[in-house]
């Protein structure tokens, strides 16, 4: 049950980890991605 838990915690850090390099350059990221013409 330990390694479950373990293994849990640590994909969720992984996670939490590329989010705090990734959040900062969402707003120009997402400018300059190519949408579809439906697409809002």
């Amino acid at each position: 049950m330990i390694k479950f838990i373990f293994s849990v915690v640590l994909c969720e850090a992984a996670g939490i980890i590329g989010s705090i390099f990734t959040i900062p350059a969402i707003k120009g990221w997402y400018k300059t991605l190519n949408k579809p013409k439906w697409s809002s």
